[in-house]
């Protein structure tokens, strides 16, 4: 949280910096991990795309859709906030819709929803590909990591919010405020 207004976390382009290192960082590791175990580079599986190019656009309209859906599943299950509570508004940033929860949640459920993407349609996908010799899900599971740099940047711009402190989404900025 910032000294200047310690009620609200908001990511700024610092986070965003350390978040996209990150991931910049992981995009060659999960690719050395897969041609170091199976002897070929997973890159060869973009030829291995259902539907090419059109199939491709089409997995990245639905994963975006899915992305912010996983996020209200999240904070529904883990702060007990029914879904039709949860707001889907229009952005001018991706591909246009943020999941917000409008009823305060611990910070500890607020980040559990948070995290949900990365982990359900980037680390699994990745680690799924790595283990059974598929290129292709592990290509995709880091573009859907990628997806997530605006969530893993506000995961680390909310590191001081103590767990049970109630949050509500911010109302028009990357971020939360505690209630």
């Amino acid at each position: 949280m910032s000294r200047q207004d310690p009620e609200v976390a908001v990511a700024g382009k610092s986070h965003l910096a350390v978040a996209g290192a990150i991931l910049v960082c992981t995009v060659p590791a999960a690719l050395q991990l897969f041609q170091t175990f199976w002897r070929r580079s997973a890159l060869g599986s973009i030829a291995d795309q259902p539907g090419g190019w059109l199939g491709a656009l089409l997995v990245i309209v639905v994963s975006a859709i899915a992305h912010e859906g996983i996020h209200a599943i999240g904070w529904s299950a883990f702060g007990g906030v029914r879904l039709k509570t949860l707001r889907m508004r229009p952005t001018h940033r991706g591909l246009g819709l943020a999941a917000q929860v409008k009823t305060p949640i611990s910070m500890a459920a607020y980040r559990a929803g948070l995290a949900m993407p990365a982990f359900v349609l980037g680390v699994v996908p990745v680690t799924l590909g790595l283990v059974s010799s598929l290129g292709l899900c592990v290509l995709w599971g880091l573009f859907f990591l990628f997806e997530c740099i605006t969530d893993i940047a506000l995961l680390l711009a909310t590191r001081t919010v103590p767990a049970e402190a109630k949050v509500v989404s911010h109302p028009t900025s990357l971020g939360c405020v505690v209630t």
